[in-house]
């Protein structure tokens, strides 16, 4: 699991040559382990051939520790890790252990492939390489006559949230292996249930690069709007587009996203986070995304939405990502091949819009003598052409409402007074417009096979 290698650091470094994949009981135990109450759980009815129990899935923590001292009796070094452990559990609140009725084997296995990646013999590995490093900095400042700091290792579970598909555990790590200052650090688990394994952000959608394009956005959006950006490396944009090293989990609200220190900003910097509401991204989610995320209607809806959003302010905003390096000559105008979602024709263009907007709204943006989009010799181009935003207005708030397979999406957003002084805020550094009032835009819509289809349509901004 490369997760955790990305993260931890003695620990992390006996997980990378084990391949994350260490043997062990379904339940590890260590000498100083400590199973906590559940902190959450998922249904997973599981009732083998006679049984009328029925078990479900449990995150539970357990916790090794120890330390390690001179023959003076000073501390060296410590560790202290609190992991997360998978449990079978009966109606009851009792958990599988071995004895007495058991779960199926499906749920068993799944337990062990979880619990596999963190075993005992792993701390007592991270915890040996701490203590020799602890000897080495000891050994340097008696040297040198440098300052000596016990060496330590922290792991603490943070929040878990489940699905009745999957688990996902969030964690962070604090260390000190010598040097100026300790380094923070954040380790996830997303493990489906139903698999029985471990997944990627990517497993979860068809279009990946879309997906994280959307997720990439939303983080700028938020760097920006919060002046965040003072500070961080020159260039941290293609490191929030790539995307790389990241950690990531799943609560109620959506996707967390995690940078590790030194990604995109200095040390103090920290580790930047961001939450990305399931509905920016949710219309990118293929069978086992949606099956593990479990998303209510509402959500789904206002995920059409925003992928309605997206392809509107692409012909009324902006344009399509384009190959630049694919380019023909038509007329005044210089096109380029539309690199988007693999779309390559006018059929295929066509038949994306009608997903989301009424026959009416499609013909209206494939207007035949609008130069914007042409497929020439077979292949959709477009010539690149934006605008400017509406800068009299800001933030949205959305709701749905939904009647039957009718509904409406209602969009509240803020007005700005540009005929007043601006107003300084000292906290961003920055001038803002007062806010004047709130403009209410409805959208109705009509439910499909392929989600929602807009009857009506028009740019927020």
């Amino acid at each position: 699991m490369r997760r955790i290698a990305a993260t931890l650091t003695a620990f992390a470094l006996v997980i990378a040559a084990a391949g994350c994949s260490g043997g062990g009981a379904s339940q590890p135990q260590s000498a100083s382990a400590d199973v906590s109450a559940a902190q959450a759980s998922a249904s997973a009815p599981s009732a083998p051939a006679g049984s009328e129990k029925v078990w479900h899935y449990e995150v539970k923590t357990e916790n090794y520790s120890n330390e390690y001292k001179n023959g003076n009796g000073e501390l060296m070094a410590s560790v202290n890790y609190e992991y997360p452990v998978l449990a079978a559990v009966d109606e009851d609140g009792r958990i599988y252990d071995g004895e007495g009725e058991a779960p199926s084997k499906e749920m068993l296995d799944a337990c062990e492939a979880f619990n596999s990646v963190l075993v005992e013999s792993d701390f007592e590995d991270a915890f040996n390489g701490l203590c020799k490093m602890a000897d080495e900095n000891l050994k340097l400042s008696e040297e040198y006559g440098g300052f000596f700091s016990p060496c330590f290792e922290e792991l603490s579970i943070d929040s878990v949230y489940m699905t009745g598909s999957m688990a996902s555990v969030d964690g962070s790590v604090y260390s000190y292996w010598g040097g100026a200052h300790p380094d923070g650090g954040k380790i996830t688990f997303n493990f489906d249930l139903e698999e029985g394994d471990f997944f990627e952000l990517d497993d979860l959608t068809d279009e990946p690069e879309n997906m994280r394009r959307l997720i990439s956005d939303r983080i700028l959006d938020e760097i920006y709007e919060d002046s965040y950006d003072v500070g961080l490396f020159e260039g941290f944009e293609e490191e929030v587009y790539a995307l790389n090293e990241i950690e990531y989990s799943f609560n109620e609200n959506g996707l967390g996203v995690t940078f590790p220190e030194y990604t995109i900003g200095p040390h103090a910097a920290g580790l930047p986070y961001f939450e990305i509401p399931y509905d920016l991204f949710a219309g990118c989610l293929n069978e086992r995304g949606l099956r593990l995320l479990e998303l209510p209607q509402e959500t789904l809806i206002l995920a059409d939405f925003h992928e309605a959003q997206q392809i509107w302010d692409y012909f009324n905003m902006t344009t399509m990502p384009l190959d630049y390096y694919d380019a023909v000559e038509q007329g005044d105008y210089t096109y380029c091949r539309v690199d988007w979602r693999g779309i390559s024709t006018m059929t295929e263009l066509r038949a994306l819009l009608e997903t989301r907007f009424s026959d009416d709204i499609t013909d209206k943006l494939l207007d035949p003598d609008d130069i914007h989009y042409r497929e020439i010799d077979g292949v959709l181009r477009a010539t690149d052409a934006a605008r400017g935003a509406d800068i009299s207005r800001g933030g949205a708030e959305y709701s749905v409402e939904l009647n039957g397979n009718k509904g409406k999406v209602t969009a509240v957003v803020e007005e700005y007074d540009l005929d007043a002084e601006p107003e300084y805020d000292e906290q961003r550094g920055d001038y803002f417009w007062p806010l004047a009032g709130h403009v209410t835009i409805e959208f109705p819509f009509t439910l499909s096979d392929s989600g929602a289809r807009f009857e009506h349509f028009e740019s927020i901004w």
